[in-house]
C-alpha cells in the first residue's frame, strides 16, 4: 500500500542518514525509487525539492551534486512533469545554468523521450541564448553533451513518431533549433586550436571539451541529414570529425559518429560525392590498418561496421577503392583489406553478389605475396568465399588452385627449414598448412555444392581431396602428402 511505502522509505533513508555518507545515501535513493512501483506524491515531491537543492549547491563536492542529479531523473519516473518542471525553472533564458541541470535535462530527453518531446522547443529556444555565455571548456563540453542528447531524442521521435500517444509535432522547428545550435558550436567552438605553453590542467580541459563536439557530432549531423535543405550543411562537416582522427584516446568516437552518419545517409538515401567517400574509406582503413601500433579493438570493431555500411551503400566504389589499395606492398592494408572483405561477404550483403567477378580479381592480386600473414588471410578469404558461393567458373578456378598450391608450397618449405633448424620460420610457415588444411577439409562438400565451377578434374579433385585427409602429414621417415599434391598439381 501507498502508507507502507512511505513507511519503508523514510524507514530506509532514516537508517542510511544514521549510518551513511551523504554520497551513499544518494546511491540507495537511487535504488530505491528505480525499484519501487508506487511512490507516496509526497516523499516525491520532497524528493524533488531535496536532490535539486543539493544539484545546484556548488559548496557540495561535484559527485554527491551529480548523484542528486540521478535520483532527480530517476523520480521522472513516478511524476514526470513535476521534475521537467522543477528543472526547467532553474534554465531560464540569458542566464548561465547549473552544470548540471543541463545534464539532468539532457538525460531526462534520452530516458523519456516521449514525455521530453513536447517541452523540447522551449528548451533549445532557451539554450539558443546561453551558448555565447559559455566561456570555460567544462560548461561548453556540458552543452554539446545536451545537444548530444537532444539529438538523439528529436532523431528517434524523427522516424518513429506513429508510435508515440499524441498528435504528430512539427519535428522542422525542433531540428531548426538544432541546426543553429550545431552551427554555432561548429564555427565558434570547434575552429579555436589547441592551446599551447598551458598547464597540463587546462590542455586536459580543451581536450575534453573537443570530445564533447566529437561525440556530438554524429546524433547532429545524423538529425540534420533528414532535412533536405540541411544535407549540404550536414555533410559538410563530416570532413572536420574526420580530421580529428590523431589521438587513440578519441579515434573511437570519431569512429562511433562517422557509424552514426553512415546510417542515416542510408536510411534517408543521402549520397556522398566521391571525394567525400574516398576521404572516408581512406580514414577508416587506417583504423584497420594502423602500423606500427596495432588499432585499439573496439575502434576497428566500429570502422568494420562502418565498412559494411558502405558495402551496402557504395558497393562499386568500395570494391574499387580495395582494388587500389590492396595494389600496395603494405602487408596490414593487405590483411586488413581480405580481414573486411571476409567480414562483408560473411554479412551477405546482397548487393556485393552483383560483384563477385571484381571480389576475386582483388583476391588475385595478392596471390602472389610471399608474406605469411597475407597467405593465411586469403586462405580464409577464399574459404568464405566458397562456403558463400562467391567463386564463380571463369575467374574462380584460380582461387581453388590456390588452396592445393598453397599446401604444397607450405609442405615443401617444411622440409626445407627442417634441415636448417629455423625453428621460428618453421612455426610460421606451419601455420600455412594448418590454414590450407582447414581450408581442404572443407573443401570437397564445399565444391559439390559450386555447380558454378566447371572443371574437367573436379571430380577427381574431390576424391583427392578425401584422401588428403586419410594421409598422415608428416612421418618421421617421409612426406607423403607433397607427393599427392604434386600429382594433383600436374
Amino acid at each position: 500500500s501507498r502508507e507502507e511505502t512511505r513507511e519503508y522509505v523514510f524507514l530506509t533513508v532514516s537508517v542510511y542518514t544514521l549510518v551513511c555518507s551523504q554520497e551513499d545515501i544518494y546511491s540507495h535513493l537511487t535504488s530505491i525509487i528505480q525499484n519501487t512501483d508506487i511512490l507516496d506524491d509526497t516523499i516525491v515531491q520532497r524528493l524533488i525539492y531535496y536532490a535539486s537543492k543539493d544539484m545546484r549547491d556548488d559548496n557540495i563536492p561535484r559527485e554527491i551534486r551529480m548523484l542528486a542529479g540521478e535520483v532527480l531523473v530517476s523520480l521522472a519516473a513516478h511524476d514526470f512533469n513535476s521534475v521537467m518542471y522543477e528543472v526547467q525553472s532553474n534554465f531560464r533564458i540569458l542566464e548561465l545554468p547549473n552544470e548540471f541541470a543541463v545534464l539532468s535535462l539532457a538525460e531526462l530527453a534520452t530516458s523519456y523521450v516521449s514525455q521530453s518531446i513536447p517541452f523540447m522547443m522551449m528548451t533549445l529556444l532557451t539554450m539558443q541564448t546561453m551558448l555565447r555565455l559559455a566561456e570555460d571548456e567544462n560548461m561548453r563540453g556540458t552543452f554539446c553533451i545536451a545537444l548530444e542528447k537532444f539529438s538523439k531524442a528529436i532523431y528517434k521521435y524523427v522516424n518513429h513518431w506513429r508510435d508515440f500517444p499524441y498528435p504528430r509535432l512539427d519535428a522542422n522547428r525542433l531540428s531548426d533549433k538544432i541546426f543553429m545550435l550545431f552551427r554555432y558550436i561548429m564555427e565558434k567552438w570547434a575552429p579555436l586550436a589547441s592551446p599551447k605553453h598551458v598547464t597540463p590542467g587546462a590542455l586536459k580541459m580543451y581536450e575534453k571539451g573537443m570530445l564533447h563536439i566529437i561525440k556530438a557530432h554524429g546524433p547532429t549531423v545524423s538529425l540534420l541529414l533528414h532535412r533536405e535543405d540541411f544535407c549540404e550543411y550536414a555533410l559538410s562537416q563530416v570532413p572536420w570529425l574526420l580530421s580529428q582522427y590523431k589521438d587513440k584516446e578519441i579515434d573511437f568516437h570519431v569512429t562511433q559518429s562517422l557509424k552514426q552518419i553512415l546510417t542515416a545517409t542510408v536510411l534517408y538515401d543521402v549520397g556522398l560525392s566521391r571525394s567525400l567517400r574516398r576521404s572516408i574509406f581512406s580514414n577508416l582503413l587506417q583504423q584497420i590498418c594502423r602500423a606500427p601500433e596495432p588499432p585499439v579493438k573496439e575502434n576497428e570493431i566500429e570502422a568494420s561496421h562502418c565498412f559494411l555500411i558502405l558495402a551496402h551503400s557504395n558497393t562499386a566504389d568500395l570494391l574499387e577503392f580495395f582494388d587500389e589499395q590492396i595494389r600496395s606492398q603494405n602487408e596490414a592494408t593487405r590483411t586488413g583489406i581480405l580481414t573486411l572483405l571476409r567480414s562483408i561477404i560473411n554479412a551477405e550483403e546482397p548487393r556485393l553478389r552483383d560483384h563477385i567477378i571484381s571480389v576475386e580479381r582483388t583476391v588475385k592480386l595478392v596471390m602472389g605475396d610471399l608474406s605469411i600473414k597475407v597467405r593465411n588471410f586469403t586462405l580464409l578469404l577464399i574459404q568464405t568465399m566458397c562456403e558463400k558461393c562467391y567463386v564463380e567458373a571463369r575467374e574462380g578456378w584460380p582461387l581453388i588452385d590456390y588452396v592445393f598450391s598453397q599446401f604444397a608450397t607450405s609442405n615443401r618449405n617444411l622440409e626445407k627449414l627442417m634441415k636448417t633448424n629455423s625453428h621460428e620460420d618453421e612455426k610460421r610457415e606451419e601455420s600455412v598448412r594448418e590454414t590450407s588444411l582447414e581450408v581442404l577439409k572443407t573443401l570437397d562438400p564445399l565444391v559439390i555444392g559450386m555447380p558454378q565451377v566447371r572443371d574437367p578434374l573436379l571430380p577427381l579433385t574431390v576424391t583427392l581431396i578425401t584422401c588428403l585427409k586419410l594421409c598422415p602429414f608428416r612421418s618421421k621417415d617421409t612426406l607423403c602428402t607433397p607427393r599427392i599434391i604434386s600429382f594433383l598439381m600436374l
